[in-house]
C-alpha cells in the first residue's frame, strides 16, 4: 500500500461482532501481510478469548456501498495465534474463497506498516489517528460501513501494567483520549509522511474510582512476533 492517509485506511479495518445474552461484543481488526506475504487479522487478545465461532467479520467497502459479512470461523478456518506476552491475536486468513478474493483487495497493510520497538517509546509528539467502531458504530444512513476515527497524542512512555489473563506484567503507553468499547484492537496509526504506520493496537482503557479514563495501547512491534 502507498502512503497511509484516513481515507485509504478505511479498507485496512474490520468490525468484528458476536452476540451473547446480554447484547452484542464489538471490536475492531486489522488486516496485515506476514513478512512473507500472508493474509492475517490482527485485533485484541482479550476479545478473541471470548469470541465464538459465529464472529462475524464486516468489511468496509467505501462510501455509499455496503458493507460485505463473513464468518471468522470461516476466514480463518478456526486458527488463531495469541500472543503470551501482549493483548494481540492473528488469525490466518487461510480460508478466502476464490470468487471472495476481490473483497480482500487493496486492504492489507505491508509488514513494514507495523512501526516501532520496544526500546523506543513513541513520538509524544506525533499526532496519531486512530480507526474503529466503537460501540458498533459505524453504519451510516445509507448501510456503508465507514469506521469512525480520532485524533491524539501518546501521553506517556512506555510503562509495564499487570493484567490477570497474562504471567507476565504488559508492556504499553497511553493516549490523551480514552477509547469506546468496540475500539479494543483498533489500530492507532501514525500518518505522518515521514514515519507513515502503525504505532499500536487499542487495549482498553486505565480508569479510575472518580471516572478517568486513559486509553491504553499495545506496541506495535508485538505483532511482528505472531507470524
Amino acid at each position: 500500500m502507498a502512503l497511509i492517509t484516513r481515507e485509504n485506511a478505511i479498507r485496512t479495518v474490520a468490525l468484528l461482532s458476536y452476540s451473547t445474552p446480554k447484547g452484542i461484543q464489538c471490536a475492531t481488526g486489522t488486516f496485515v501481510l506476514s513478512k512473507t506475504g500472508d493474509p492475517f487479522l490482527l485485533t485484541a487478545g482479550h476479545f478473541t478469548r471470548s469470541a465464538t465461532k459465529n464472529t462475524i467479520v464486516e468489511l468496509p467497502n467505501g462510501i455509499g456501498k455496503k458493507p460485505s459479512y463473513f464468518y471468522l470461523e470461516d476466514l480463518s478456518k478456526g486458527q488463531r495465534i495469541d500472543s503470551a506476552i501482549a493483548d494481540l491475536s492473528a488469525y490466518p486468513l487461510v480460508g478466502i474463497k476464490e470468487k471472495d478474493r476481490h473483497l480482500f483487495t487493496s486492504r492489507f497493510l505491508t509488514f513494514s506498516a507495523l512501526l516501532g520497538e520496544e526500546s523506543r517509546p513513541v513520538d509524544r509528539e506525533a499526532e496519531l489517528t486512530t480507526l474503529g467502531f466503537p460501540s458498533g458504530l459505524g453504519h451510516d444512513a445509507k448501510g456503508a460501513l465507514i469506521p469512525l476515527s480520532f485524533r491524539t497524542h501518546a501521553s506517556s512512555n512506555f510503562f509495564y501494567l499487570k493484567d490477570d489473563d497474562y504471567k507476565e506484567p504488559l508492556l504499553l503507553f497511553a493516549l490523551e483520549s480514552a477509547a469506546l468499547g468496540g475500539y479494543s484492537g483498533a489500530p492507532v496509526f501514525d500518518m505522518d509522511s515521514k514515519n507513515n504506520g502503525i504505532v499500536g493496537f487499542i487495549k482498553g482503557n486505565l480508569n479510575d474510582p472518580e471516572g478517568g479514563k486513559m486509553a491504553l495501547v499495545t506496541p506495535a512491534s508485538f505483532a511482528k512476533y505472531l507470524f
